[in-house]
């Protein structure tokens, strides 16, 4: 049966457990009241008829710290507002943040594109390439202001929905979160089209 089946009519449904498909680092909580909920009134959450897991300002996921150093490549399909992922004391004020702009802080360094997407489900990357150019993407298009020179600055997090271990959240929906340890600038086109072959989102 499916997951709303399990959980039973009118009931709700919450995430403990959120598995990294490497296998190396799930995401987890075990405060039940903190808990992302992924079934609602014995419906599955969903964002444009995709599965989703629905933090409301006080839910989230917690993981073990994750450094990113050089270059890298995050991506996150997300609907809401606030901190989408952080370390905040690990590694310096380190997050992704959808809050009038799309925006990431590597150790203090705050890089901001000068679009809003609060709200709206979007696929982000946030590349920073080996030769200390960051660049922020939304929907397969290069975001306004982007790309960045980056001097310094690595980038680190601890949760998901959250930052600072989970002191400040998130509202919203979230879909699908990667990393990769190295610049993917060159498989974008790949990689957005397959997302949002699944996702439906532009």
């Amino acid at each position: 049966g499916s997951l709303a089946t399990w959980v039973g009519v009118g009931n709700d449904g919450f995430v403990r457990t959120w598995y990294d498909q490497t296998g190396a680092n799930d995401a987890t909580q075990t405060t039940a009241a903190n808990q992302p909920k992924i079934v609602n009134a014995g419906s599955l959450v969903t964002e444009n008829g995709k599965p989703a897991i629905d933090g409301n300002g006080t839910q989230y996921l917690g993981h073990s710290t994750l450094e990113l150093t050089t270059d890298f490549s995050i991506l996150q399909v997300f609907s809401g507002v606030g901190f989408t992922e952080g370390a905040g004391s690990a590694g310096g004020n380190d997050y992704l943040r959808f809050n009038s702009t799309i925006r990431i802080d590597l150790d203090s360094n705050l890089y901001r594109s000068a679009v809003n997407r609060d709200n709206l489900q979007t696929l982000t990357i946030f590349n920073r390439n080996p030769s200390n150019s960051l660049d922020i993407r939304y929907n397969g298009i290069t975001a306004p202001s982007s790309p960045f020179s980056v001097v310094s600055g690595g980038w680190s997090t601890r949760s998901v929905l959250a930052y600072n271990g989970g002191l400040i959240r998130a509202t919203g929906k979230m879909q699908e979160i990667i990393f990769y340890n190295i610049d993917q600038s060159s498989n974008y086109p790949l990689i957005e089209a397959n997302i949002n072959d699944h996702y439906s989102i532009y």
